[in-house]
């Protein structure tokens, strides 16, 4: 099967831009820093809000995408995704992210549906499965020095 890339690259200042990295994702840019609740400068957005926004982002097109295959109606789709990251100081470690969603235009008598569709969505989305499940592989390839 074929590879489908996605590069995003960093760049890391001095001075009024130590300790934060300005992210390139195609023509799109950001600056990100560690949260100041974790010690850091609270820059722009954060690593793991930016965790948080990847999977959001998967999950709600999935539950998109389900609800479609099971003919539910909705007009849209607000989506939202609380992060967790437990242990501070000195242990940190991302422990939960929770989803919920509002569909609009939506039929309430078929409230048990939408919420299976959520979980059905949970259950198929791609990043929320590959952070879940270690399906990632992770490591540094060139590093050098100018």
């Amino acid at each position: 099967m074929a590879e489908v890339r996605f590069p995003v690259e960093a760049r890391i200042g001095t001075g009024d831009r130590e300790r934060e990295t300005a992210l390139r994702l195609g023509a799109f840019e950001l600056v990100a820093s560690a949260p100041a609740e974790l010690g850091g400068k609270g820059a722009g957005t954060s690593p793991e809000a930016l965790v948080a926004a990847g999977a959001l982002a998967c999950w709600s097109l999935t539950f998109e995408a389900v609800l479609k295959r099971r003919d539910l109606p909705f007009a849209s789709i607000e989506a939202r995704a609380d992060a967790v990251v437990s242990g501070v100081p000195g242990s940190d470690r991302y422990s939960a992210v929770r989803f919920s969603a509002r569909v609009l235009s939506g039929e309430p008598e078929r409230l048990a549906d939408y919420e299976a569709a959520a979980k059905r969505a949970l259950e198929r989305s791609f990043i929320v499965h590959a952070l879940t499940g270690g399906t990632i592989e992770f490591s540094v390839g060139s590093v050098t020095v100018a």
